[in-house]
């Protein structure tokens, strides 16, 4: 947190306002001043009420406040949970004395369950009161839309005089098409609509789309960044390219934060005819369980990750493809190589572990990212709910 800057305009507060028995589970985030808006979401069938909400909200291209709440996901709760998400829209709203449609709503936590919403309105006010632009409030933010999550996501990014800031959780319910997670940006770049909303669909896609937990798409996911216009005019390409980054670096948060997890997996996809193929490649790879088994037990099973990269694409065919598992070469021209089991199991034991493929069939590339297969996973998603 030492380095972390918070854009010019924005204030946050986090506070507990009950729906968890102890720790902070509302969150507000604000600028007096209209900010350019842009928002990715969930593609799961079964939206979650604040989802669609947002995307009603957001298509205008503009926003001045998120309202987020943890601990009930405010999904598959029928008529309720759309009202649910309009009351407290409506609510936020009158609060910050702005239009209904100026605000956006997520939720996260338990699907099912329905919002206790007096507990959030109630709390409104005090939230206002107490919205501010220190680190304290950054950290509070941070911790409020936190729900199995050990840690708060927190990355800020300085081009020139320009800032973004995002703040993100997610540990579980992750798969590629985004996670059980929420990440917020937030920025004083000068920066157009339509700009924004590219910058943001290119970040998502080199981030947050290339990472898997457990293979479960969520029903709350949302991506958003809000813009106030407060700094100077921004080059495009070194903005996106920040933004990227800065989302790259939460996807790898959220990873090395999943639930149970030991080790981070990274899968580099090299020499690929085109974007699509390296991507697809990676996160076939990455989201196998028995890959993921194999990194946690440490066992050099490579035929595991051959297989994997084979289910994803017929592209894999030719004698030109080689991998390798933490530096060691491990496959090439169509067999096994020899390599000492012992040393790559050792290898094996650190808590990041790469996994390079090249198709030497062209100049594009992708990376992916997940994590391992714990007992201690299993045993914490068979009580969640009870």
């Amino acid at each position: 947190m030492e380095n972390v800057t918070m854009p010019k305009g924005f204030v946050f507060a986090g506070t507990h306002c009950g729906i968890k028995k102890i720790k902070k589970d509302l969150v507000l985030f604000y600028c007096k001043d209209n900010c350019n808006a842009a928002g990715v979401f969930t593609k799961n069938a079964f939206k979650a009420a604040p989802v669609k909400l947002c995307e009603k909200h957001i298509a205008s291209g503009s926003a001045n406040a998120i309202i987020v709440n943890s601990g009930i996901a405010n999904a598959a709760t029928g008529k309720d949970g759309e009202y649910a998400a309009e009351l407290t829209a409506f609510t936020t709203a009158k609060e910050l004395s702005i239009k209904k449609s100026e605000v956006l709503v997520c939720s996260t936590g338990i699907i099912g369950k329905k919002l206790p919403l007096k507990k959030i309105t109630s709390f409104l006010p005090e939230l206002v009161k107490s919205l501010g632009c220190k680190k304290k409030n950054i950290i509070d933010s941070a911790e409020a839309i936190l729900t199995t999550d050990k840690k708060t996501k927190i990355v800020s990014k300085k081009i020139g005089e320009t800032t973004i800031l995002g703040i993100a959780k997610g540990s579980g319910m992750i798969n590629p098409n985004m996670a059980t997670m929420l990440c917020f940006f937030f920025t004083d770049a000068k920066i157009g609509k339509k700009e924004l909303k590219k910058a943001l669909k290119t970040a998502v896609d080199n981030s947050f789309n290339q990472l898997s937990v457990d293979g479960c798409e969520s029903t709350n996911d949302s991506v958003i960044i809000l813009s106030n216009q407060e700094g100077q005019q921004i080059d495009f390409k070194k903005f996106s390219s920040a933004l990227t980054e800065s989302a790259v670096t939460l996807a790898k948060m959220i990873v090395k934060d999943a639930e149970g997890a030991e080790k981070m997996i990274i899968v580099k996809v090299t020499g690929a005819p085109n974007t699509k193929t390296a991507k697809k490649i990676s996160k076939s790879i990455v989201s196998s369980d028995l890959v993921k088994t194999c990194v946690h037990g440490c066992d050099p099973n490579v035929g595991r990750i051959i297989s994997a990269a084979g289910n994803s694409s017929n592209q894999c065919e030719g004698n030109g493809l080689t991998a390798k598992v933490c530096g060691t070469p491990i496959f090439s021209n169509w067999e096994m190589q020899k390599f000492d089991k012992a040393l790559l199991g050792k290898k094996m034991t650190k808590k990041e572990i790469t996994i390079e493929v090249n198709m030497n069939q062209g100049n594009c590339s992708a990376e992916a990212f997940g994590c391992d297969l714990t007992q201690k996973y299993v045993k914490f998603n068979s009580k969640y709910y009870t």
